[in-house]
């Protein structure tokens, strides 16, 4: 239960980050942690 929590507040963060810097290659490197961590959490599951 706890862990969906940091997983909401993580991407919460990210939706953030994504507002503050509309830039596109911040965005893509943005995306791109965000798809790695998303994996290896499927990993861990």
């Amino acid at each position: 239960m706890l862990k969906v929590q940091v997983l909401l507040l993580r991407n919460m963060s990210f939706q953030f980050l994504l507002t503050l810097f509309p830039s596109s290659t911040l965005r893509l490197m943005l995306m791109n942690e965000l798809t790695i961590a998303y994996r290896n959490r499927m990993f861990e599951l």
